[in-house]
């Protein structure tokens, strides 16, 4: 077990009217539609978490379960165990404890060994609240609001310390904190180095934008040649139907179109969405520009079973990084008249895997840079970067000269820079 230090107020699963600042540990809450609760949630042991009061508004502080609304009032509700500011507690509507104000602390103890809830306020036990937090299952640190509407003076504004750093009280005996819990990671071990990875990142959208010209807003499209007013940008511009459609004559094949970017970029895979299901490819290549020729990646033959509407998408194998590609189109699908493409796409990888080679293996390491157990790795996968993880860095004085032996048959020097 060790500290989640990412433990915070979840940004995802919160009301829509709170407002998350400080690395989301500050909560901003004006009213029951601006509920917010933990990232993390706790079904077994002792936990010790301590809220800062900036502000005590119409805030009402303790823990829920996942069945609690975030955008809705659940403070009377068997869904949470609560601390009011005016001292009373819920959902039983009683009295319980001292009134909070401006700059209190306010301790939660959540005790789910025995199913008992207690609150601290500036250090002072105000009694056990609830014994009965076992029937709510699985648990979050929560904070709502005794308002639907929300005024300046209603607004409950709270900073957490799940644990990350030190408390302001002492945490009782037999607890833990809040943000404390099992990480299962792991790290690769080869020839006694320790070494973490993160693989590539390709995505999920093309990676061409939206064109609306042939040269805007960025790269360059071209075609063999173009029918009408369909022109070639059409099928990059990320509209469909007819009037977004890239058509060009099939008098003489093959018939291409290519977009170039500003950069050599690796494309992984593409996309061919169709709009009349006789006038898409039927045999194609795609294909990428390197010193003045184009270079085969992917070859389909016998494509028929087109929809109308519909995309398909195509992996290729051996990808590399080009700054241009083509579709090169050899046969259609039956028409003898007309290819006509609704859209092309185009993805990629956005960040390149890499290894990383770390020079420990200390808790913090399986903590920050260790591999999540549901991690999975491409052995076939290509990586391009290496980075040097060092947890004990030499500062150099001044007058201090750093020497390194470098190949230069294996590594080319083409420029050296002295300052």
């Amino acid at each position: 077990m060790a500290l989640n230090f990412k433990t915070a107020w979840d940004a995802v699963n919160k009301g829509s009217s709170s407002t998350l600042t400080n690395g989301n540990l500050t909560a901003a809450v004006p009213n029951y539609s601006g509920n917010v609760r933990a990232t993390i949630s706790k079904f077994t042991g002792k936990w010790y978490l301590e809220y800062k009061v900036i502000t005590a508004g119409m805030g009402i502080f303790g823990i829920c379960n996942a069945n609690a609304p975030m955008n809705s009032s659940f403070s009377g509700t068997n869904n949470a165990r609560l601390y009011y500011v005016n001292g009373v507690k819920y959902p039983e509507n009683k009295a319980y404890g001292a009134s909070i104000s401006n700059g209190d602390i306010i301790s939660i103890l959540i005790d789910l060994d025995n199913g008992l809830l207690e609150f601290w306020r500036n250090g002072v036990s105000q009694g056990v609240s609830h014994t009965d937090i076992l029937s709510m299952g699985t648990i979050y640190a929560t904070v709502t609001s005794g308002t639907g509407g929300g005024s300046a003076t209603s607004l409950a504004t709270i900073e957490a310390n799940f644990g990350s750093t030190a408390f302001a009280y002492s945490m009782p005996s037999g607890y833990l904190p809040y943000a404390w819990e099992n990480i299962e990671k792991f790290l690769i071990v080869s020839d006694e180095n320790f070494m973490s990875y993160s693989p590539s990142v390709i995505s999920n959208a093309t990676l061409v934008p939206k064109m609306t010209s042939n040269t805007s807003p960025t790269g360059t499209v071209e075609a063999s040649n173009v029918w009408g007013t369909n022109y070639p940008w059409r099928a990059f511009d990320g509209i469909s139907g007819s009037s977004g459609v890239w058509m060009a004559s099939v008098a003489s094949l093959p018939t291409w179109i290519s977009y170039e970017f500003l950069n050599a970029t690796e494309v992984t895979s593409y996309a061919i969405k169709s709009s009349t299901a006789t006038r898409q490819p039927k045999n194609w290549t795609f294909e990428g520009y390197l010193d003045g020729q184009w270079i085969v990646l992917d070859k389909r033959d016998d494509v028929t079973d087109w929809v109308n509407g519909t995309k398909k998408t195509f992996s290729i194998s051996e990808s590399g990084s080009y700054k241009k590609y083509r579709l090169n189109v050899l046969l259609v699908n039956g028409d003898s008249s007309y290819l006509e493409i609704d859209e092309i796409e185009m993805y990629g990888v956005i960040d390149n895997g890499r290894i990383k080679y770390l020079s420990s293996a200390s808790e913090n390491d399986f903590i920050s840079q260790g591999l999540d157990k549901s991690t999975q790795i491409n052995l076939e996968e290509t990586l391009k970067n290496k980075e040097y993880v060092s947890n004990n860095p030499t500062v150099f004085g001044s007058g201090k000269v750093y020497k390194q032996l470098v190949d230069p048959i294996k590594t080319p020097i083409k420029s050296i820079l002295i300052s």
